[in-house]
């Protein structure tokens, strides 16, 4: 009965836009948009380069959330959400680290990828625009992106110069589900070739509210946990000539973010062979009593993440330096990370994670017909826990990687990419009376891609790519509980695991059609990856589980695909869906892959105001793992709103889960414990001058 209210709704402001819009001359959309993806380097057109989602500034204004809430209903993506402090992208049913967060093509040197409840240390208020990348194309960082590669830009360090002497940008936003409230300011000055670039941003969430839920037997109300602050500045200079830059910024965060679902009396519990054993007497609590201590959404004293993080770049880049040299970039960080988990106002557990990265690539001229980029990477990252959930070593990472991504044009219609890489990986163990061995992997990776394209705007494309990984610190030397995901963490070297490098074949088709009023899109991918390191499920009490890392052959297959309409009175209408599944050779289903999802996208203009909305039905996953349960199904109805302003401003007024349907991610930790927010009313505003 509600998706059929739901069509209902849609089919009235369906209706209602098409009115407003009588007369509306169409505008062309035939061309074929000329692209720069700044993670692959090359120049592309749009139809041959690897399948990609860009995000641009004022749509990551308009969805607002930190990067996984923002990312998620781009086809193939998803979120492993923690509250509102935390949650990272989840591409083709893969989570981190397999999805690669990059700032600007650099590595982020926090803590996200041990544990989501950690925060992914990008600011999408202060970013010019976020690109997806899936597929092959990943490998150019490294092949434990198998999942996917966001690589979030930002303004930082100017690499052109401004058009006026003095130029910047205010954003404001606020919501109604947790009483948002936002600010982010950027001003460039111009003295001559020199560009100083400063940046703040603030943002303040009360915990979200929840319709009333009848999984939980729970009425609407706010869940105690999922609040947040973000405080981001930053300063840059650099020196802009009309072929070459070179730049440097200095980056402070600063977050207070609440981790709900967190439970004190799992800390009894203990390791007892392949079991748990948790000492939990219920015996002199009534039902009633037992119900609401045990309550997911009861509001005890909540952990709260106090997380710091500063942050030098270094990024350069300059045109022809040499015969046969198109051009040469340079990236290099240095971050200083740490954040610690604060309980009943006492400091419990301390992560640390320092390190450096370096990344040189050249872009060369065309060579026997072939042109492509050649680069060097070197990494060294040193993480450390500290305190009452120490379940790791301090773990020492270095790693040193050559790659290369060469193209050639076989003729007028067919294209040819070939890509390798070769990485070396080193784990040194410190701080630790137990004997673990120190961790060393060779690994190489190649691609290849065939592509058909016409000017027509039709093009179709045959991927495969084989990928290695190595394992990461966490999957061989973790060994406690880790209260904040309410598991007992199991790495291979506690459990006599001798954990092998992860080899994957990764094959996709991909067919295109980008001009005339129909126009499509359909990604097929198959990817077979032996030894694959999972979180096994060994035990469980209440919502506390035992995990172990262990290894399996597994195959992860699916589709992406989208098809649009073009009105003549200028309006378009997009189907569109996303499906993976993740299963091991014997059939069983792999923990926390994304359900199936369709949606259908209206968009109109009407002068200079834009006006979309979306309906979405997500299925319920019932393919479940071990001591996984079933998440139900919902339907989101999201609508929006704006207006283009003088200089690239601009208002909006947008609504999300405008039905306040029950909502429980299956891709998260906390599927069966936290829901996600209901209606959500935001409004907001950016000025450029």
């Amino acid at each position: 009965m509600k998706q059929i209210n739901c069509l209902s709704v849609l089919k009235l402001i369906v209706l209602v836009m098409l009115r407003i819009s009588n007369g509306l001359a169409a505008e062309s959309r035939n061309e074929i948009e000329e692209v720069i993806i700044t993670a692959l380097y090359i120049d592309e057109n749009a139809q041959t380069i690897a399948p990609h989602s860009v995000v641009n500034a004022s749509n990551l204004l308009r969805k607002g959330g930190n990067l996984g809430e923002n990312l998620n209903g781009l086809l193939g993506v998803h979120a492993d959400t923690f509250g509102s402090g935390s949650s990272r992208p989840v591409i083709r049913g893969q989570g981190s680290p397999r999805v690669k967060v990059l700032s600007d093509s650099s590595s982020l040197i926090d803590a996200s990828d041990i544990s989501p409840d950690h925060a992914v240390t990008v600011d999408p208020l202060l970013s010019s625009s976020v690109e997806v990348l899936r597929g092959p194309a990943t490998l150019l960082y490294g092949g434990g992106a198998i999942g996917g590669v966001v690589n979030v830009l930002d303004n930082k360090i100017a690499q052109t110069l401004p058009e006026h002497a003095v130029s910047g940008g205010v954003s404001l936003r606020g919501n109604t589900v947790a009483d948002e409230k936002a600010l982010a300011t950027q001003l460039d000055w111009r003295l001559g070739q020199l560009v100083l670039h400063a940046e703040n941003s603030w943002r303040d969430v009360q915990a979200y509210q929840v319709p009333a839920l009848e999984r939980g037997g729970t009425a609407r109300g706010s869940i105690p946990g999922t609040f947040s602050t973000s405080r981001n500045s930053a300063l840059g200079f650099s020196w802009v000539s009309d072929h070459s830059y070179l730049g440097v910024a200095f980056s402070k965060r600063d977050d207070d973010y609440g981790l709900p679902g967190h439970n004190h009396e799992y800390e009894a519990c203990i390791l007892a062979g392949r079991v748990l054993k948790c000492d939990v007497d219920h015996a002199d609590h009534d039902d009633e009593q037992l119900d609401e201590e045990h309550n997911q959404f009861a509001g005890e004293d909540i952990p709260v993440v106090d997380l710091s993080s500063a942050r030098w770049d270094l990024r350069a880049g300059i045109e022809h330096p040499l015969a046969g040299i198109h051009g040469i970039r340079l990236r290099a960080s240095s971050t200083d990370y740490h954040h610690a988990e604060i309980d009943a106002g006492l400091v419990g557990t301390n992560f640390v994670s320092d390190g450096y990265e370096w990344r040189l690539e050249a872009d060369h001229d065309e060579l026997w017909g072939w042109h492509g980029i050649i680069g060097f990477h070197l990494a060294s990252k040193v993480s450390d826990i500290v305190g009452e959930e120490a379940f790791m070593p301090r773990v020492k990472n270095r790693t040193r990687s050559l790659f290369a991504v060469e193209h050639r044009e076989l003729t007028e219609h067919w294209h040819l990419e070939l890509g390798a890489r070769h990485e070396r990986t080193k784990y040194t163990i410190h701080n630790t009376e137990i004997p673990l061995g120190n961790y060393s992997a060779i690994l190489n990776s190649l691609s290849s891609a065939l592509i058909w394209s016409n000017e027509g705007g039709y093009s179709v494309a045959f991927t495969v790519a084989g990928s290695q990984r190595a394992a990461q610190p966490q999957e061989l030397y973790a060994n406690g509980i880790h209260l904040a995901t309410n598991t007992f963490e199991l790495g291979a070297f506690f459990n006599e695991n001798a954990l092998e490098v992860e080899s994957g074949i990764n094959s996709e088709l991909t067919f295109r059609k980008q001009r005339g009023k129909v126009s499509y899109g359909l990604n097929l991918f198959n990817n077979v990856i032996d030894n694959y390191i999972y979180a096994q499920t060994l035990d469980k009490f209440e919502n506390f589980r035992l995990i172990n890392y262990a290894q399996q052959s597994v195959r992860f297959r699916g589709a992406e695909y989208e098809i649009s309409y073009l009105t003549e009175a200028g309006w378009n209408f997009t189907f569109y869906g996303d499906l993976v599944r993740g299963d091991f050779f014997d059939g069983s289903a792999l923990p926390r892959i994304s359900p199936q999802r369709l949606g259908l996208r209206v968009l109109g203009y009407l002068g200079q105001a834009v006006l979309s909305a979306d309906l979405i039905n997500v299925r319920s996953q019932k393919r479940l793992a071990d001591y996984e349960t079933v998440s139900p199904g919902y339907v989101l109805l999201n609508a929006s709103v704006f207006w283009e302003l003088e200089e690239n401003s601009q208002f909006f007024i947008s609504g999300t889960n405008l039905l306040d349907d029950e909502v429980w991610m299956h891709t998260s930790f906390l599927a069966a414990v936290v829901p996600q927010p209901g209606r959500n009313i935001s409004v907001g505003l950016r000025l450029n001058f």
